[in-house]
């Protein structure tokens, strides 16, 4: 999970591409996130308000996390929840990773007139991701 911090995601995210890779993103988070992880990312899913788990993050709270550290917690899991490589493939999951960093920096995924991105990627700071 440590070493995750320098993966990159390999689906860059354009202008031309944002769009449709939020849409994506957005259906893949609604099927298999919502329900734990909350529609706002904030950890408030029905699953959560129930009682039926607990401790799940925040993704506000977690600014500093990376794309790979995203990637890898989807794919092999990470504390209660499991791994979701049997259900998602490699793309869908870095679609994924780009849905959830619309959660950490609202700006993200957003470019100006002449195509350049309005925010640097969530994980700028990798010395305290590799600490969660």
């Amino acid at each position: 999970y440590a070493l995750a911090v320098a993966d990159m995601n390999p689906m860059k995210l354009t202008a031309e591409n944002a769009e449709e890779t939020f849409k994506k993103g957005k259906e893949i988070y609604t099927a298999m996130c919502q329900h734990c992880h909350g529609e706002n990312g904030d950890g408030k899913g029905p699953m959560v308000l129930s009682g039926a788990y607990n401790g799940v993050p925040n993704y506000a709270d977690r600014a500093a996390l990376s794309d790979g550290q995203m990637f890898y917690s989807i794919y092999y899991g990470k504390g209660a929840m499991g791994s979701h490589r049997s259900q998602l493939n490699k793309k869908e999951i870095w679609t994924l990773v780009h849905y959830v960093n619309r959660f950490q920096d609202p700006n993200y995924g957003k470019f100006d007139a002449s195509g350049l991105a309005m925010a640097a990627p969530a994980a700028a700071d990798t010395t305290a991701a590799a600490k969660k």
